[in-house]
């Protein structure tokens, strides 16, 4: 004899009791639920191929380097459109990237150029991150007197392009510095100049493009603005800078001699 676990009923050998618990238990394993094999293969690991992340990686960097291609194309041949498309991008990294070279070729080229001075090194970082810091505030007056969408980002972004006119020039300069061509030097400087300004001010024109008078006012009074803190600070270190190189050398000049 045997009896119903759920009501205690007496059965027959092989019988099914009848009871509701019974035949719920009955039903439950006659369709078994899925969750447990669910759960197993949830907790089962994700295998990733090894080299998804390397060729992710690859393929990142293949879109960077075709994207800062056509950006220097762009650059020369259509800068007005180029630069409306920079601002308006939702991806700056080819332009950080950039603004990243401009900053190593200025600290590389400006400590060679500065080998006569004591600290090389610490003058070309500190030009440098003048250079840069030209830039940030440019990009951060634009984008408090803008009168299109953008953000801060994107403004900075605008005028990393512009630093690509200065890759080129810091290496001619220190090229004509290394043939002793010292006309040549302030001649490209000041080309360098010139050309800066004018693709500074097209940046301008492009985060405050309602208004022409507005963004000729703003450029010119953070130019003259961001001038006149350069003289201020810089004069007497320049002065002294170029005191300092050609002592050292004329003395080694006369080492050499002797």
């Amino acid at each position: 004899m045997a009896f119903c676990k759920y009501c205690g009923s007496q059965l027959e050998d092989g019988q099914t009791c009848s009871c509701e618990g019974a035949q719920a238990a009955q039903a439950a394993a006659a369709n078994p639920q899925p969750q447990a094999t669910e759960g197993a293969q949830a907790a089962q690991p994700v295998n990733v191929a090894p080299n998804q992340t390397a060729e992710a990686a690859k393929a990142v960097a293949t879109n960077v380097g075709t994207e800062l291609v056509d950006v220097c194309k762009k650059f020369f041949t259509a800068p007005v459109e180029l630069f409306e498309e920079v601002y308006t991008s939702t991806s700056q990294i080819a332009e950080f990237v950039i603004l990243g070279i401009f900053t190593a070729f200025s600290l590389l080229f400006i400590s060679l150029l500065m080998e006569y001075a004591d600290s090389p090194f610490l003058i070309g970082l500190g030009v440098t991150a003048g250079l840069v810091a030209i830039k940030v505030v440019y990009a951060l007056f634009a984008y408090l007197t803008k009168d299109t969408e953008g953000t801060f980002v994107n403004a900075l972004s605008l005028f990393s392009v512009t630093t690509i006119p200065g890759i080129v020039f810091v290496l001619v300069i220190f090229l004509f510095a290394k043939m002793a061509f010292p006309v040549g030097e302030i001649a490209v400087a000041i080309i360098w100049l010139v050309v800066d300004t004018i693709y500074s001010f097209l940046a301008f024109k492009t985060i405050i493009k309602n208004s022409n008078t507005k963004a000729i006012n703003v450029f010119v009074i953070v130019t003259v603005v961001i001038t006149f803190i350069i003289v201020a600070i810089g004069y007497n270190k320049a002065v002294d800078l170029v005191t300092e190189m050609t002592q050292n050398a004329i003395y080694d000049a006369f080492d050499s001699m002797w």
